[in-house]
């Protein structure tokens, strides 16, 4: 009777030992192929930010319909002027 439940307790173990390793296996592999794709990308950045001026986009919006969305939710709509 113990021998029975040994050998199940074993079977059990390897089962689980198997998906385990298995499991971080796929997952190392996922990662490795991550790196390498975000490795062989090109990504350059530029040496200086330069600030945007919202000025002509603003005067290119007067006398149109616009929305006005806030980060809470509000919205006003209307002319700009």
């Amino acid at each position: 009777m113990y021998i029975e439940f040994y050998n199940l307790y074993i079977t059990y173990l390897f089962i689980l030992v198997f998906f385990f390793f298995f499991f971080f296996f796929c997952m190392a592999l996922r990662g490795n192929l991550t790196n390498k794709r975000l490795r062989n990308k090109n990504i350059t950045m530029s040496s200086r930010i330069t600030p945007l001026n919202p000025k002509p986009f603003l005067n290119s919006l007067v006398g149109n319909r616009v929305i006005i969305k806030l980060k809470w939710g509000m919205e006003y709509k209307g002319i700009y002027n």
